[in-house]
């Protein structure tokens, strides 16, 4: 795998770097005792794009943002767990393939893209353990190059932490004769989806 990423950089026709700014609404997090509520705030990011095939691009992306939550536990746990609010950080560490499409000229692209890495939510207080977990993010959007150097990166985002509650087994037997398989249970622990505008920095060819 790390070859194959390695190969295609190599043999990328340019690369771009566009740092980002965006608004996310984010979406709160269910649990037994209660509801974490995180607010929607502006954030930041750093995408690194390197095109191995003409109109597709290899990109590395960071994505963050700093929030305040509010825990809210349910009644029959207020007196253990009492609210209070909580500042994150959230972050997301993704690898992705997007894809290309010229609109109006070789100056406006049309794309949109998947990714698939990691994310990093930690707690800015002590006594609270941070998380991390997979990530998906998708990005849908235009690209208006101003120079053949210079260009501007607008788009709908979204960033979802994934986890896994576990990979069951199961087997039997019955009328219609032998049966088994696998089973895996899988979630997200919130949606967070927003806009986000950034300045294109084009390298090479």
């Amino acid at each position: 795998m790390v070859l194959t990423i390695v190969t295609l950089i190599s043999t990328a026709q340019h690369i771009e770097i566009t740092p980002m700014g965006s608004y996310s609404f984010i979406g709160g997090m269910h649990f037994y005792e209660g509801e974490l509520d995180i607010r929607d705030n502006a954030g930041y990011g750093l995408k690194i794009g390197f095109s191995p095939l003409e109109h597709s691009v290899l990109e590395f992306s960071y994505i963050g943002n700093i929030t305040t939550s509010e825990w809210e536990p349910y009644r029959s746990f207020g007196p253990n767990f009492r609210g209070k609010e909580i500042d994150l950080s959230i972050n997301y560490f993704t690898i992705g393939l997007q894809q290309e499409r010229m609109l109006t000229s070789e100056k406006v692209y049309g794309f949109g893209g998947l990714g698939l890495g990691m994310s990093y939510i930690s707690p800015l207080e002590s006594g609270i353990d941070d998380l991390y977990s997979m990530a998906v993010t998708i990005d849908l959007g235009i690209k208006v190059f101003l120079t053949d150097r210079i260009g501007i990166r607008i788009q709908a985002d979204l960033q979802t932490p994934i986890y896994f509650a576990g990979i069951g087994f199961y087997a039997g037997i019955g009328t219609g004769g032998t049966s088994s398989g696998l089973s895996l249970n899988s979630g997200s622990y919130f949606v967070q989806g927003g806009f986000s505008a950034g300045i294109i920095f084009r390298l090479g060819e």
